[in-house]
């Protein structure tokens, strides 16, 4: 009887501590943002998606040379801006698309 009221108690009780919690750990603080990229990262990505989006609208509508222009824009904030040099492959490949629409030129392959 013993042992049947010893388990009856035990099982009664929660297998998991009280101080444990699923809630998410809540940043107040406004320098870190989004996946641990500053505030900051953030402001300057967004400005060099907008000048890159400039270059792609000015490309779609046939002004070519206003493309190089925005995508050579951006080509020098991230060289400015240290935070952005992971986006530089992205705007040299842009630029270089601008580049030989502007020209014209196609690089296949030669016979």
């Amino acid at each position: 009887m013993k042992t049947f009221l010893s388990l009856a108690v035990i099982a009664s009780f929660p297998f998991h501590t009280i101080g444990q919690s699923n809630q998410p750990i809540k940043r107040t603080d406004t320098v870190t943002v989004s996946a641990g990229i500053s505030k900051e990262q953030l402001e300057l990505e967004d400005r060099l998606d907008v000048v890159i989006s400039n270059g792609d609208e000015s490309l779609k509508s046939g002004d070519t040379a206003g493309a190089v222009r925005h995508y050579e824009s951006a080509l020098e904030l991230v060289h400015k801006q240290p935070l952005l040099a992971e986006q530089e492959n992205k705007v040299l490949t842009k630029l270089a698309n601008g580049y030989k629409r502007k020209t014209g030129l196609f690089l296949g392959f030669i016979n």
